[in-house]
């Protein structure tokens, strides 16, 4: 923004006699405001350049602001100022505080040379105090009574228990010292009785509310049970006088806390008496005593876990203490020690704090908004009466992850007086049109009673942007302040593409974004429109393609680079996860422990080594298979004498191993950096990376790499196996490091960045990619908030179950409203970076249920203030809002359905040669796990695309599946019929009908439609047994409520039928003959994964059940939740003969081992049936084989007929 400043602008810049709070939308031209009155204090000489303070958010936003007023007094002849602008007290807070405490570190009590550690070194400090206080509070043989004391499960199956227990302990001391709260003090130890009396009392009364009604006959015969049944449970736990006997008293008994969980578990017994499908009578005082037993169940659980609390607490104070006496000793602080620090030297050197006030006559903090507690605790404890400007836009706080309060800004702007602040919501950055689309989204998103999203609009008659009162009403219109000449069409493209889940859905919005793209820059279609700039039209320079996550940000890299569209990731998080960091990352691994079988194997596939599969499996089965059982390593010597790996593997196996030993020759007499150049040089991998895709980003990568082994040990003598830790280090705390630049954000490049790297940014087109993803993460272990403490959830040993405590609950819930409020702002971020056009995309599972929780999704957000219909007749491309045509937005939308998408092979795949056959759909993802499409009914689009697909393929192609891995799924489609398996798993074609009886878990179903709205499918209760068999250890006291708590991923208000359904099934088959011979056998294995090499081919698959007897027998078992009669049994038996067959022959090929018995148990109707393995029986099985791979060879895969052909999902196209 150029010109003379507006009205309100003048004031922000002249008002000097008082505090004054400015509020200030995106483009308002708010740091002009901040540099101006900055040099208006000094030019007017009401302070000199040392008298002023001036924070800012980032280092660069410093520098920006020291150069413009540098530039000020430049103009105004004022050589000694522009001069001194340099050595300004202008900084970030954090600088502010490191200069503070080196001006007085005697003070402050630490070395005034203290260094700042960065995150990964304050990382590694805390893991050796964490691990030096675990050492004085266990040894080995207490470390487990200690963590199952306090720390009930690990959090991550990939990490020990201990180390899930270090990284959440960090995590929580993190946020404790945030909160600047002595940890002492974290532990809420009020007195819980009188809750737990009145939550008592209020299920007293709606016990007897539920009697009353109980009593009256009109209830219907179901739900008189239902109702006898809570009544029962109720009489029978003598909950009152447990409670009077517990709680009643002051005096804790030793045994209080066994007493607690006996009274908890009476608790839980009668919650989970309680169905609500029951008549509307007595449905809602149920539901009411459900929501009070909860609460009652909390209040338990947080009682019971006050002593764990405290556990904790102190152990805390410990590595508390331990870490920083390591800090102290190495001259080193963190960042959160710059605040902390700073707050303890003013509060206990007052004089230090009265001297700041004496020295700054005036204050100036910028992006005030997301501040922290910490922050605003120094900002009170140097400023004076009226000395505070502050400039910030609740609305555009997007960073709680680094502990900003937004609360903070807007209760200051709320509590201020009115004459005092001051509003800037003139935007001149964007076109009317985005800023009118983006009022009418954000009108929806934050109603005018809102109170979380800070400003407020001027009343009625006041001049725009002046000084204004701030009301309750948060909802600032966002008002032009450029001018921009007219343009044809909309300024705002919504693009929306269906795929079968959100993955495949991600990879065709990123083909779509990468056309548009390409579209927009070769036509023509939109210049700059801008009227303070010259017309021009749009370059790729132009773009910037924003993200919330770059969780998936290789996908539209790819898609870019498909349509040699030129991009840069600008601070990417990206760098130590690409392909060949992690390649150079395992061999730097193998080099350090070369007995590493996963290690060896990954560097063995990768282009370091670049063997097949075939070749490492016939490397490792030679290795394991040998009478020494050697390890793959040790294998490796012996590759010349394999003779069925192929020569040109054998000898890059061989030149491996020379490089291997060679390495380790020089490893000991040289640097580290070093020998990760000589790696590179001798492997000559940097090179190979040149012949791949974006082949100068992965060269750079690897240069960085070594660059920063370099810098690393400038400062101190690395070994190997330390570097390698720092590298997996930075991978799981996911550190902020940028790949390697190969071009600059000032070339012709698209730039894709973070919607958080962009705050503060403007590009003439945002593209907001990405915007169907949820805003869910899992919940941290644990939890901490002013209000409630320390929390997390309790192991119960007398059910060993997870129990809530009421604050957890509750402080879950406060992160969940902060987490999607911050949302919606980080989408207003996002959108008011566009200046001439602005389009946002997602991906959307075609088949998805949008629910009524709000997970911050974007397209969700964005679809429901469109009034966007979900389904498929919602075809409208031009959207009209606004019903004066005169000020009416129009929005360009495009929704890319199945039957409108390309074939893959004009998709982002890689060119290759060859004849083998691509999947010609989108269901490659699928189709590799061998999962079901689901698909609509026929229609005459697809069956035309099926026809047109066949009509193109010749059978006679040879197929390369050298690397494929067969299911046991893909075989039975094959012995159904070759030709629905060439459709369905090599063709990728989508069939039409949803059932497939090829399927080995297929269920039978009963017709949906006829089921009562508490009743679970046969599909889905079949999928529960497997889970349950799978899990559950028989015969066990609580088999209902783990059922329950099964079938609670498909419904949570599931029905005691469904539930007494499975346990029917479960009972039957322990009960039986086999399974009490599986209950009495002590070797056995459940949904159990195999991949065995058959005829030099791989078959993975899964077997439910296989058990040793008692006599030593290898038995197998398949359990079928058919809903079938006794007479309907062989014909099944029929279908699933060759799985069965297929599976001992499996077991016999890994464990060397003949199977005696193959047991078929169809639940229902509780029949066993045994299946003939023998050698005989098993020729049907040898033919299928035999053709399965013969097809795969030649390509040729027959057509089976019959009246399977009525069903088949494709008989419409075969």
């Amino acid at each position: 923004m150029t010109g003379k400043l507006t009205t309100s602008q003048q004031k922000g810049v002249d008002i000097t006699d008082r505090d004054l709070c400015v509020v200030a939308g995106p483009g308002s031209g708010k740091t002009r405001v901040l540099v101006e009155r900055f040099a208006n204090l000094v030019i007017t000489r009401k302070a000199s350049i040392n008298e002023i303070l001036t924070l800012t958010f980032t280092e660069k936003a410093a520098n920006e602001m020291k150069i413009r007023a540098a530039g000020l007094f430049e103009q105004k002849g004022m050589e000694q100022e522009r001069q001194e602008i340099e050595f300004a007290y202008l900084s970030t807070i954090h600088s502010f505080c490191a200069r503070l405490l080196r001006e007085n570190a005697i003070e402050a009590g630490i070395d005034p040379q203290f260094r700042v550690m960065d995150e990964l070194e304050a990382g590694r400090l805390k893991e050796q105090a964490l691990e030096s206080t675990l050492k004085e509070r266990t040894d080995e043989k207490t470390l487990d009574t200690f963590l199952n004391g306090i720390f009930w499960k690990q959090t991550d199956a990939k990490k020990s228990r201990l180390k899930s227990f270090r990284e959440n302990l960090i995590q929580l001391y993190e946020k404790i010292r945030s909160a600047c709260v002595p940890i002492a003090e974290t532990v809420n130890v009020d007195d819980l009785s009188p809750g737990i009396s009145i939550s008592s009392n209020r299920i007293e009364e709606l016990i007897k509310e539920i009697k009353d009604i109980y009593s009256d006959s009109k209830l219907t015969p179901k739900t008189r049970e239902k109702v006898e049944h809570v009544l029962e449970r109720w009489n029978a736990s003598n909950m009152q006088k447990e409670i009077e006997k517990l709680y009643g008293k002051r005096d804790k008994s030793p045994q209080k806390d066994e007493q607690v969980l006996a009274l908890l578990n009476c608790v839980k017994n009668i919650q989970s008496s309680i169905n609500l499908q029951v008549s509307k009578d007595v449905k809602t005082s149920l539901a009411a005593l459900r929501d009070e037993l909860k609460v009652l169940i909390g209040l338990l659980v947080e009682d019971y876990s006050t002593n764990i609390k405290m556990m904790i607490r102190d152990f805390l104070m410990n590595f508390d203490i331990a870490y920083s006496e390591r800090k102290k000793v190495e001259g080193l602080i963190d960042f959160t020690d710059l605040e902390v620090k700073t707050i303890e030297l003013l509060e206990n050197r007052e004089y230090i704090a009265n001297e700041i006030k004496r020295k700054f006559k005036y204050i100036l903090v910028d992006e005030f908004q997301d501040i922290s507690g910490l922050q605003m605790k120094i900002m009170d404890l140097i400023r004076s009466k009226d000395n505070l400007f502050i400039v910030g836009d609740a609305k555009q706080s997007i960073y709680g992850f680094r502990n900003a309060d937004v609360e903070i800004f807007q209760d200051i702007q709320n509590d201020i007086d009115p004459g005092s602040l001051i509003s800037l919501n003139e935007n001149f950055r964007s076109r009317p049109q985005i800023l009118d689309f983006i009022n009418h989204i954000f009108n929806e998103l934050w109603p005018s009673n809102s109170t979380s999203q800070g400003t407020s609009p001027p009343y009625e008659g006041e001049e725009r942007g002046d000084v204004f009162n701030s009301s309750k009403d948060n909802t600032q219109q966002l008002k032009p302040g450029a001018k921009f000449s007219n343009k044809a069409f909309p300024s705002i493209e919504i693009i929306v593409v269906e795929g079968n889940d959100k993955t495949e859905a991600r990879k065709w919005e990123s083909m779509e974004i990468a056309k548009r793209i390409k579209e927009i820059v070769d036509n023509g279609e939109i210049k700059i429109t801008n009227k303070r700039e010259r017309e021009r039209r749009i370059s790729y320079r132009d773009f910037a393609i924003l993200f919330r996550s770059t969780t998936d940000i290789k996908l539209y890299e790819h898609s870019l680079s498909h349509l040699d569209i030129p991009y840069y990731v600008v601070s990417g998080r990206g760098f130590y996860n690409t392909t060949e960091i992690t390649d150079l990352i395992n061999l730097l691994k193998v080099i350090e422990s070369p007995l590493d079988e996963i290690n060896l194997a990954a560097v063995l596939k990768s282009p370091f080594v670049g063997i097949d599969d075939d070749a490492l499996f016939r490397l490792a089965d030679h290795a394991h298979s040998s009478n020494e059982k050697k390890l793959l390593y040790q294998s490796l010597d012996d590759v010349g004498s394999i003779k069925e790996i192929e020569e040109y593997s054998r000898d890059r196996i061989v030149q491996f191993t020379q490089f291997l030993n060679e390495v380790q020759d020089i490893k000991p007499r040289t640097s580290l950096w070093k020998l990760i150049s000589f790696v590179l040089k001798k492997t000559e991998f940097q090179s190979k990376m040149l012949l791949f895709s974006n082949g100068k980003k992965k060269y750079a990568n690897l240069r960085k790499l070594v660059e920063l082994c370099k810098i690393q040990e400038e400062f101190e003598p690395l070994v190997l196996r330390d570097f390698i830790e720092i590298v997996d280090g930075y991978k799981f705390r996911e550190i902020r490091e940028s790949e390697a630049p190969v071009e600059t954000e000032e070339d012709d490049v698209v730039k894709m960045i973070t919607t958080h790297s962009a705050k503060g940014l403007e590009f003439p087109v945002v593209i907001v990619a990405d915007t169907n993803r949820d805003n869910s993460r899992p919940s941290d272990y644990f939890v901490y908030s002013k209000n409630f403490g320390i929390s997390f959830k309790i192991l119960d040993p007398s059910t060993n179950e997870a129990e809530v405590p009421l604050s957890y609950e509750r402080i879950n819930d406060e992160i969940t409203e902060k987490e999607l409020q911050e949302s919606k702002r980080l989408l207003f971020v996002a959108m008011t970076r566009a200046q001439e056009h602005l389009i946002l995309s997602g991906g959307i599972n075609k088949s998805r249920a949008r629910g009524d929780s709000d997970k911050g999704n974007w397209h969700n957000y964005i679809s429901a203030s469109l009034n966007l219909d979900p389904g498929p007749e919602d075809n409208r491309e031009i959207i009209t809002l606004g019903e004066d045509s005169s000020h009416s937005i129009e929005v360009k939308h495009s929704r890319v359905k199945e039957e409108n998408k390309p074939s893959a092979q004009n998709g982002p795949e890689e060119k290759t040669g060859g004849k083998s056959i691509k999947l010609l759909t989108r269901h490659r993802k699928a189709i590799a796990t061998c999962n079901k499409i689901k698909t609509p009914l026929p229609s005459k689009e697809i069956v035309e695309t099926g026809e047109n697909i066949l009509s193109r393929i010749t059978h006679n192609v040879e197929i390369d599946n050298s690397h494929y891995v067969y299911s046991v799924t893909e075989l039975l489609k094959f012995y159904f019929c070759p030709q629905l398996y060439y459709l369905n798993s090599i063709l990728g074609i989508q069939g039409i009908n949803e059932k497939s009886m090829t399927d080995p878990h297929y269920v039978e179903d009963e017709d949906e439609s006829r089921l009562n709205d508490d009743e679970i499918p046969g599909h889905e209760l079949g999928n529960v047994v497997h889970r349950v068999f799978n899990k559950y250890d028989f015969p066990e006291d609580n088999l209902n409520a783990y059922i329950k708590k099964e079938l609670s991923t498909y419904d949570p208000d599931t029905s005691q039928k469904s539930i007494d359904h499975v346990a029917k099934w479960v009972n039957t088959f322990y009960n039986s003959n086999v399974g009490k011979e599986v209950l009495s056998s002590k070797r056995y294995k459940r949904e159990k994964s195999f991949i065995f090499n058959c005829r030099h081919n791989l078959i993975r698959g899964q077997i439910d059940l296989f058990y040793f007897g008692e006599d030593g027998l290898l038995k197998i078992i398949d359990y079928k939740a058919n809903n079938i009669t006794v007479e309907e049994i062989p014909e099944k038996v029929k279908l699933y003969q060759l799985q069965m067959q297929l599976y001992a022959r499996a077991l016999e090929i890994i464990y060397g081992k003949t199977v005696d018995e193959t047991i078929l148990y169809f639940l229902v109707p509780d029949e066993s049936v045994v299946i003939d393995t023998s050698e005989e029986a098993c020729r049907e099985l040898d033919s299928t084989l035999d053709n399965f791979f013969t097809a795969h060879k030649d390509g040729n895969f027959k057509k089976m007929s019959g009246c399977k052909c009525e069903w088949c999902e494709y008989n419409t196209i075969c």
